[in-house]
């Protein structure tokens, strides 16, 4: 279970053909940033009586002037079980208990952004690959949503295509993808009560607005999954009980307001 919820979060990051790196750091994460993949992704908040599927960039898509970033960090280690050595993977701030010994592999540094002051502004996801000498592998998918109380919901994606020289790379939306495929969205109510097309749903552990928090912990994820006989259910994933940690998915605020 831990390797599929894994394969959710970080789908796009495991190996494939060797690159000699992406030129990323967590400062490159800066409100520019943010604001440019909102655009790529064609708008998060389009007119939605004429744009049910949310295409268009809006001015209000790169009209803002604050942002909180927050990290959740994860790294690899190895822990004795039944006297058996199994890899696995702790959150940074995991007290190293026994048999637990962190090992100096990958590390996969979980970002969130969230924009603006009010609920159902723009929240985006993005987790990135580092080596044990810091520097970025891979990146994405960047999720592209918004955010309300207790929870951030994500219904575009955007792949990122890294350069063969170790450049910065670009970010690719692909409409049929994103707006497209039954197996990859699913309607839920957005803000307002209005009908925007979803296909993941973090669930915090608080339920004020997350952009006035130092930290929250995601502790369940829906996603979309259709059945055999055609029709979609819900996936849910506990983080608690999938990883027998509750801080599992501890994100923290990384930098002042800005």
């Amino acid at each position: 279970m831990k390797i599929i919820l894994l394969l959710i979060m970080i789908w796009c990051l495991l190996p494939g053909c060797k690159l000699p790196g992406i030129a990323f750091t967590d400062d490159t994460v800066d409100i520019d940033y943010v604001k440019r993949l909102a655009v790529a992704a064609r708008g998060f908040k389009g007119n939605l009586q004429h744009d049910t599927l949310n295409a268009t960039v809006d001015p209000e898509d790169t009209a803002y002037t604050t942002m909180r970033m927050y990290q959740c960090v994860l790294k690899e280690a190895s822990q004795l079980r039944n006297n058996l050595v199994e890899e696995t993977i702790l959150n940074q701030d995991h007290p190293d208990g026994d048999g637990i010994e962190p090992m100096e592999g990958h590390q996969f540094r979980l970002y969130m952004a969230v924009m603006g002051e009010k609920s159902g502004e723009l929240a985006v996801f993005m987790p990135a690959m580092f080596d044990a000498a810091d520097h970025c592998l891979k990146l994405g998918p960047a999720w592209i949503g918004t955010w309300n109380a207790g929870e951030l919901l994500f219904y575009k994606t955007l792949r990122h295509r890294a350069d063969r020289d170790g450049g910065p790379g670009r970010w690719i939306y692909d409409r049929r993808e994103n707006e497209d495929r039954r197996t990859k969205s699913i309607i839920l109510h957005g803000t307002n009560r209005q009908l925007r097309k979803q296909s993941v749903r973090f669930v915090t552990d608080r339920i004020e607005d997350i952009a006035s928090l130092d930290s929250f912990r995601v502790v369940r994820i829906f996603r979309r999954s259709p059945s055999q006989i055609g029709a979609d259910k819900g996936v849910m994933f506990s983080i608690p009980e999938i990883f027998q940690d509750s801080s599992m998915l501890r994100f923290i605020r990384t930098q002042p307001e800005r």
